[in-house]
């Protein structure tokens, strides 16, 4: 098999994750200033891009679509995140 076959094949086995939350310290510290600290009763969890693809390796998801959590100026500013990092 071709390297470009095994990568395709990879791909198409993979998981596709449709509801991904990131969750960049930014946009933790913008949700504690106006006074949301936890959700659904927990801390928010030390995200990271890397702990983010490594949790997407581990469990065999191979595409994500990133979730804003939000309001729309939150959101949007998630998913200029994403697209940068």
């Amino acid at each position: 098999m071709s390297d470009q076959e095994n990568v395709l094949t990879k791909s198409q086995n993979g998981r596709i994750d449709v509801h991904h939350h990131i969750l960049p310290a930014e946009y933790v510290s913008r949700l504690k200033e106006i006074g949301i600290t936890t959700a659904i009763g927990r801390e928010f969890p030390d995200w990271s891009p890397k702990k983010s693809l490594d949790f997407m390796k581990k469990n065999g998801i191979s595409i994500d679509f990133p979730r804003g959590n939000s309001g729309p100026q939150l959101c949007c500013q998630q998913r200029r995140y994403w697209s940068i990092n």
